[in-house]
């Protein structure tokens, strides 16, 4: 089922990584959007679905939509992927109304 869904998307055009480095910091690319953050959790939009990063004294390093990074410093404990095109799709829209 998850790759007949992979088929079905658009091609991405912006590779997308993520690096973990000794869990104290988290690369990632194709990085469109940061939809919120604390010290303890990470919750941002790439062009393959939303990403939670949990840990502990996270901190937002580097972010620039411009090219999709994002660096985050901490203790990385967890991350998450969540692909759900209809929460995307409704996120773009109330987003906007709520910023």
């Amino acid at each position: 089922m998850y790759i007949d869904e992979q088929k079905d998307r658009p091609a991405n055009k912006t590779p997308h990584k993520v690096v973990i480095d000794s869990r104290n910091k988290i690369v990632i690319t194709a990085v469109e959007d940061v939809d919120s953050f604390n010290e303890t959790e990470v919750i941002l939009l790439t062009n393959h679905g939303f990403i939670t990063v949990s840990g502990e004294e996270l901190h937002i390093s580097k972010l620039n939509l411009e090219d999709g990074t994002l660096v985050v410093d901490g203790k990385i404990q967890c991350v998450d992927y969540a692909d759900h095109e209809e929460q995307r799709q409704k996120r773009g829209v109330f987003s906007k109304v709520f910023r």
